[in-house]
Formats: structure tokens, sequence, C-alpha cells
């Protein structure tokens, strides 16, 4: 079985290639932007020509962390949208019938629900905040049902919390939200600095999802016989404030300084908490990394890539 993984060089798509390589049924095939432009519709079907993928993974994204989707929401939006559009197009117009599979972020939900239910997912706006990026995961799945109803092109969709956990990146822009709080309290630790700041209020509720779960569960959509068109969360329905993440990190790290909130930043929505009963149904009694374990081991990770101390 052919698969093609898009994003590859990214947080979830090299873990998500270090594992497919492994399994011998797997010819796995990786592309990130440097070897296809995805807002070119001919360096797109170039690519599809060549690989002819029975599966393709959509993990190409232009995100960053809030503070960059506000400040290029155009940008954002318009990219994600070229992208996605090329690959159905390009697909369309190769005459090949892969199974696209692409994980949703989940704020694309609607800003006023506390608790992220799949068939609600379009009853709202989502969060200015995050708009430009949420729309464009929203319009890719009606990119995507659309292809199927005129050109039986099948795709699979997920919807994701924040992913966090060694391998991320270590920009501070482009960092998952969680492992932003590692790093810089790592260095805060490093620098012995009696004071930590947070970002905004502390009180957001977020749920999270640790790399190897995220990785493992994408690939069992590939055998899956769920109708998953309309999309699913990955979800263990339990969330933390970013208050107790950081605390929990502080814990791990032995950080001794003062944790304070810095409320000039915006929180973005106050809840995100994903319903986990249709996840039950789709992928039976999934045991999810726990929280502590999965931020132990990114705080090595971050230990050795940023601070250079062993672990």
């Amino acid at each position: 079985m052919k698969i093609l993984v898009l994003g590859s060089t990214g947080f979830l798509g090299s873990n998500l290639i270090k594992k497919l390589i492994k399994e011998e049924k797997y010819q796995v095939d990786g592309s990130s932007s440097e070897k296809c432009d995805l807002t070119d519709l001919q360096s797109v079907r170039k690519l599809i020509s060549e690989s002819k993928p029975d599966i393709i993974f959509n993990l190409a994204a232009y995100v960053g962390n809030v503070h960059f989707g506000i400040n290029n929401a155009g940008d954002v939006v318009s990219n994600n949208l070229l992208m996605v559009l090329n690959l159905y197009k390009a697909i369309q117009l190769e005459g090949i019938v892969p199974l696209v599979i692409s994980p949703l972020a989940n704020c694309s939900y609607p800003t006023a629900v506390s608790i992220q239910i799949e068939n609600e997912w379009w009853e709202g706006m989502p969060d200015d905040s995050a708009l430009a990026y949420a729309t464009s995961r929203r319009t890719e799945y009606v990119i995507a049902k659309s292809y199927f109803m005129q050109y039986n092109i099948k795709s699979s969709h997920v919807l994701m919390p924040g992913i966090y956990g060694p391998g991320d990146h270590l920009e501070e822009e482009r960092v998952h939200a969680l492992d932003g709080i590692i790093m810089r309290m790592l260095q805060a630790d490093k620098n012995s600095d009696s004071k930590f700041e947070v970002w905004g209020t502390g009180k957001p509720i977020r749920e999270w999802l640790y790399i190897d779960d995220a990785v493992d569960l994408l690939i069992r959509v590939i055998s899956n016989k769920n109708d998953l068109l309309y999309p699913v969360n990955l979800a263990q329905k339990k969330g933390y404030s970013v208050g107790e993440i950081a605390k929990i990190v502080a814990e791990v790290i032995q950080y001794k300084g003062v944790i304070f909130f810095n409320d000039s930043y915006i929180d973005g929505a106050m809840v995100k908490v994903m319903d986990n009963v249709k996840f039950k149904n789709v992928f039976g009694d999934y045991k999810f990394t726990d929280i502590h374990h999965g931020i132990k081991e990114s705080v090595n990770y971050y230990r050795n890539s940023l601070i250079k101390e062993p672990v």
C-alpha cells in the first residue's frame, strides 16, 4: 500500500512517517513545501502523478500560534484553502482514487459551546482569535464532500485538540501552546527567573492530545470501516486549564519561581473540551497517554534540544 504524507517535515507529519515506515506493508513517501508547493496546482499534479498513492495523509498547513493567526489572517485562510483545493483538483485530474485522511483542528468548533459535539460543529462561528484557520478547516470538509459527491474521491476526517510532545517545533511562533509553556519555563528555570509569565488569564480550559496517540489514531483510520467523511473527535472529554498545565510543568521541571498571568494577552475561547461518545463508537476503549507522563517526555525533549542538558 502506497502512502503519501503531505506536511511530512512538520510535528505531526514527521512523527507519523517514523511510525509508518516501521510497518513493512506500507510504502511511504513524504512531501514538504520544499519538494512540492501545494499552492501551485501543477506542482501538486506532478507529485500525485509520480507517487500514485493509495492513501494521502493531508497534514500540510500554514499555521502558527494564536498571535501568528491574528497577524497573518489573510495569508492563513488563502494559503490553506489553496492547498486543499489544489490537492483535490489534482487527484481528480490525475484520475486516481486514494483515501484522503485529514486531521482538522478543534478551534473550528463554535466559540460558544463548552463541550464540542460533532453534530454541533456548524452551529455558530469559531472564535475570532482562530477565525482564519478555523474557517479553512471547515471549508476543507466542504471541499472533500463536494469532490466525493461529484468524483467519488473518498475522505476521512478527525477533529483533534491541541497536540504536544517530543518533536514539536523549536520556534516560539510555531510551537503548540502546551509545548510553548514548557519551552519558556525551561528557559526561565535556566535563567533562575523569579517569575514566569503565562500569556492570558490562565482560565481557558483545553483538551490536549499526546503526539504518539495522535499518530496511532491516524494510522487506525486507514483500516477503520466507519464512514468518517463527516469528522469524528479524537477525544478524551477531559480538559485542563492553562493555569493547571503551567503548574504541572513547574512540578516536572521543579521550577521554584512564581507563576503570574498577563491578562493583556487574548485568551481565545474559554472552553475547548471534546465529546467522546462518537469516538468510543469508532475507536473503542482507547487508552490515552496520561498528561503527566506526556509532559515529562516533552520536558525531556526540550531540555535536551534547547537547554542542552542531558536527560
